[in-house]
């Protein structure tokens, strides 16, 4: 027996010590449900089970990320279905557009409402947002940028590509596209009717002197023709003198006009008509008809009968109106005594110019009969003289009265011009030009300088005018650019064909094609004068023409029905396309990417990429000019290539659907916007335009529900992959949780043993303590 060192007592501690370690585990495991609770329980299972959580929580992400996704999926597909039902609507409006029991006025409004249709399609295509990222505008797709402003790209989708064993590209990079013309498309051109004068004594060309005194000219009961007005101080001293040959029935330089001189200085400027009445012996009854104007511009105009022979007139008191005019007996009288060449019937024009006192000398003239007209005219040859007061008349009008007379038929026109003097009206040393201008007659073509209230297209069939109050007329372009003008009624066919011209060249931008011998204003003509064989075929009529070739130039009158059905606008010239040979080469190295595309129109549709379309200038390598003999612009093939750069990135969707690298699904989601699907440019204003959009909007649809089905997968797609990632995680965490969890009710059993153990060996431990004692037992 040793008291020294308890053997006994430390083999119980040591085994106590390990029951109590092994409880401790035992506890551990049994409060943490954990068998691997450090490193140290199992070091392989450990690295194995914390592989398997990264697996684990990786799939817990992956499938909330396919949530996210199938929701980002979900807020397009909702753009999309908005999209959709705007597209139905405006088909809607198209079919009905299409349809003649719509008035174009009705087509308007359609319009109008199209117009906002459109732009509401912009609006969801740009704000359809998810968590900040656009879904409809392509940038869910691709980025883009050029080097020209015309150069448009349209991302329809995803820009990857996949090569027949299966691997993937970006689809990016930096592309020389360059376009040559094979053969150069044309513009369309139409004409209008042809415009015809309403009324008579319509004025046309009126050129006026301002600075010798006319503002401006009136003229009323005229015949048709060229008139020039003049002023000097100059007048004709030749006494009036009948002679037999002066009978405007029988003459065609009859009719006196010159008139006497000095008759008188209180005499007025008169023109007077002489009818015969009555012959008997030497003597001549007419009736003289009166109509003229004072120096001081005061009208007078009456009817008296007058005898004449060949000493002068005779019979009226010196109180008669007659006389006073002439104030000179002797002034007028017959030529000859033999009165055999007179005839009851006949007519005699005879021309009065008050006396001179300073006068300012006006000339009428009628320089030229329109053929038109019909018969011969007396004065065609002599003018008509007036003498005014200058100070008198000084901003004012007065009345230059002139008989004229159709020696064909007798028939009598008492005209006038009214003429407006400012304040620079006086004599002048000779006779200088002061006024010029045609007067036109009902049913005449009209000229450019004939204003729209006296067309007769601008007049319902009840005599009202279509221009009684302004009206608006639009241009609409196909590519979507729209132009408006406001007509009045005191617009000349000229100054519309300007308005018409400047819309198209400025407001549609297609003046910055007008080059070489192409001019800014030969968009829109007036024709003066037709040339048959040419784009001006007839006189009187509008030709408008586009210089854009194809589809995108065509140009559509919008406006009020009555107004639309005045301007008449037929086709003269179908537009058509130019064919491009385009050939596209990677901007860095030079390598071609495709060569020789033979195209139609100025879009590349998947040359780029599948998914890209891109549109392009439409004059690109064409040279445009005036063609004199066809009265057209002229297109040519350009010497020099066209050449633009076009950048495109991916931006791809991507969703991370898997807990490892390169476990992830990506798509790209079209550009949505009016312009990309096809209807940022359509019409319904006509008939022809609204069946054309009815098939535009059918494609537009088209294109959607591709999308809307392309999502569609997409999100079916992702609900599998959340379904495989709730079923592997399950697997998985069911695997790790056999390495990693405790077995409790193994667990319970070992805490049960070694809490027995640990009770008995504490008892034994105490007892091994108490074994030294036995010493003192025999010490004693």
């Amino acid at each position: 027996m040793r008291v020294n060192t308890n053997i006994h007592s430390l083999l119980s501690y040591n085994a106590l010590t390990s029951t109590w370690n092994d409880m401790e585990n035992v506890v551990r495991n049994l409060s943490t449900g954990l068998r691997i609770n450090s490193a140290a329980d199992d070091p392989t299972g450990l690295a194995i089970a914390e592989n398997m959580e990264t697996q684990i929580r990786g799939m817990s992400a992956a499938s909330d990320n396919a949530h996210a996704g199938r929701s980002m999926l979900r807020t397009a597909e909702s753009g999309l279905e908005n999209i959709a039902s705007i597209l139905l609507r405006m088909r809607e409006l198209a079919l009905v557009s299409a349809n003649d029991a719509m008035t174009d006025e009705d087509r308007i409004f359609a319009q109008n409402e199209i117009d906002l249709l459109k732009d509401e399609i912009t609006r969801i295509a740009n704000t359809t947002q998810f968590n900040g990222r656009s879904l409809l505008d392509g940038s869910a797709a691709a980025l883009w940028s050029s080097s020209h402003l015309s150069t448009k790209a349209i991302i329809n989708g995803d820009i990857w590509k996949i090569d027949p064993l299966g691997l993937t590209s970006s689809g990016a990079g930096n592309f020389n596209i360059r376009i040559s013309t094979l053969t150069p498309g044309r513009g369309e051109a139409k004409i209008s009717g042809i415009f015809r004068v309403r009324g008579s004594d319509v004025l046309s060309h009126v050129t006026l002197v301002k600075d010798r005194g006319f503002d401006g000219v009136w003229m009323g009961n005229a015949p048709a023709g060229e008139y020039e007005i003049s002023v000097g101080n100059v007048l004709p001293s030749t006494p009036p003198r009948f002679e037999p040959s002066d009978k405007l029935t029988s003459n065609t330089n009859a009719g006196i006009t010159p008139s006497g001189g000095d008759l008188n200085t209180s005499t007025p400027n008169a023109s007077i008509l002489l009818e015969v009445l009555e012959i008997g012996g030497s003597e001549v009854k007419f009736r003289a008809t009166v109509a003229g104007t004072y120096a001081d511009g005061t009208p007078i105009m009456f009817s008296e009968d007058v005898y004449i022979n060949d000493t002068g007139f005779f019979g009226l008191s010196a109180t008669s109106d007659f006389y006073t005019i002439i104030n000179d007996p002797a002034a007028i009288k017959l030529s000859s005594s033999t009165l055999t060449d007179y005839t009851v019937g006949d007519k005699f024009v005879l021309g009065v110019v008050a006396g001179d006192i300073g006068a300012a000398e006006i000339e009428l003239k009628l320089s030229s009969v329109d053929q038109d007209w019909g018969g011969v005219w007396n004065d065609v040859s002599t003018p008509a003289h007036y003498a005014f007061g200058p100070s008198a008349v000084r901003n004012s009008s007065v009345y230059l009265h002139n008989f004229y007379i159709n020696q064909d038929t007798g028939e009598v026109h008492q005209s006038y011009a009214q003429v407006s003097l400012n304040g620079q009206f006086t004599a002048q040393s000779s006779l200088l030009p002061g006024a010029s201008f045609g007067v036109t007659f009902d049913g005449k073509v009209a000229d450019g300088t004939i204003k729209l209230s006296d067309i007769d297209k601008f007049y319902d069939v009840n005599g009202n005018s279509l221009l009684g109050t302004p009206q608006t007329l639009s241009i609409l372009q196909a590519d979507g650019r729209k132009a408006s003008l406001t007509l009045y009624s005191t617009d000349t066919l000229d100054s519309l064909a300007r308005k018409l011209n400047d819309a198209v060249a400025f407001d549609l931008g297609q003046g910055r094609y007008a080059k070489s011998s192409a001019s800014i204003n030969d968009f829109v003509t007036f024709v003066d004068k037709g040339l048959f064989g040419t784009l001006e075929p007839s006189s009187g009529a509008l030709v408008i023409r586009s210089i854009v070739p194809g589809e995108g130039g065509r140009l559509t009158l919008s406006g009020p029905r009555d107004l639309i059905n005045a301007l008449s606008l037929s086709q003269l010239q179908k537009p058509e396309e130019s064919v491009f040979m385009v050939s596209v080469y990677d901007a860095h190295t030079g390598r071609p990417v495709t060569r020789d595309v033979v195209i139609s129109g100025d879009v590349l549709y998947g040359v780029v990429n599948d998914n890209v379309d891109v549109k392009f200038n439409p004059m690109a390598s064409i040279a445009v000019g005036w063609d004199a003999a066809s009265r057209g612009f002229s297109w040519t093939s350009g010497t020099d290539p066209y050449e633009t750069t076009l950048h495109l990135t991916s931006s791809r969707t991507v969703f991370q659907t898997g807990p490892n690298e390169g476990e992830s699904v990506g798509l790209g989601i079209g550009d949505m916007s009016a312009e990309a699907l096809g209807v940022s440019d359509i019409f319904v204003t006509d008939r022809n335009s609204a069946s054309r959009a009815v098939t535009r909007i059918s494609g537009a649809m088209n294109k959607v529900s591709r999308q809307q089905a392309m999502l569609g997968a997409q999100q079916n797609s992702l609900g599998r992959a959340i379904d495989y990632l709730t079923t592997a995680s399950a697997n998985v965490t069911e695997a790790e949780s056999h390495i990693r969890d405790a077995d409790m009710a193994k667990e319970a059993m070992a805490y049960a043993k070694l809490k027995i153990m640990s009770q008995v060996g504490s008892a034994i431990f105490a007892q091994a303590n108490q074994l030294p004692q036995n010493v003192f037992s025999l010490l004693l």
